[in-house]
């Protein structure tokens, strides 16, 4: 009798091990999900954001000096703006080989829903429409340092439709990446939400498996050694 007693608490234990085992597991893969999606909503999406308003910066300075470079009136100034426009260039190409490395290191589970190639090729269409900016302020430094004032002018005009031309290609890209972050967010929160209600439920069978425990317990060794100790 006592040998059947010890097997049944024996297999309820190991049963109760198991499910504390698999409520383990699933909490702790859940945490990681989380907190991987998170780790690659930094370290992808966020930066790209990050790279994209630092573009913007730079093509905010290569319109100011530009415009300067045109209107201001103080030949100095204008020599100085003309010799430093290359800087912006250089800067500028250095965030967008950035932003395309990161593109093209994407890994599946970074894309949720997105292809790569649309943000591949949006982020190409992007590259090209900021060097086509930059490049007609370059164009402006560099007739002036030439000494070609009416031609610096002349390369500033036509500025706005190359500005319509960015903002499209510029809003067509962020809206992308924005979007497939939200979509990654919502992935690793449906995935969370299903482990930790596996866990939970788990939790919950753990919580059962211990009060039958106690009743079998109670039933085959307590009461018995109870009525035994009463005889």
């Amino acid at each position: 009798m006592s040998k059947k007693i010890g097997t049944k608490i024996t297999v309820m234990l190991l049963a109760m091990a198991i499910m504390y085992g698999i409520t383990a597991i699933a909490y702790g893969f859940a945490s990681e999900q989380a907190m991987g999606g998170f780790n690659r909503m930094y370290n992808s999406w966020t930066q790209l954001e990050r790279l994209e308003l630092e573009v913007v910066k730079q093509i905010e300075k290569g319109k100011l000096y530009s415009n300067l470079i045109v209107h201001y009136q103080n030949p100095a100034v204008q020599t100085s703006l003309s010799e430093g426009f290359s800087a912006i260039i250089e800067e500028t190409e250095t965030l967008l080989s950035q932003m395309t490395a990161i593109i093209d290191g994407l890994e599946e589970n970074d894309l949720a829903g997105t292809k790569k190639t649309d943000i591949q090729a949006a982020m190409k269409a992007y590259t090209e429409a900021v060097r086509v900016v930059q490049e007609q302020g370059a164009t402006v430094a560099r007739l002036y340092l030439a000494g070609d004032v009416e031609g610096s002018k002349n390369a500033n005009n036509g500025a706005t439709k190359n500005i319509e031309a960015l903002t499209e290609a510029d809003t067509k890209l962020m809206n992308l990446i924005r979007t497939t972050a939200d979509n990654l967010i919502t992935s690793r929160r449906e995935t969370v939400d299903s482990y930790s209600s596996i866990g939970s439920i788990m939790f919950y069978l753990f919580l059962a498996m211990a009060v039958l425990m106690l009743i079998i317990v109670n039933l085959t060794i307590a009461k018995p050694a109870k009525n035994a100790s009463t005889h």
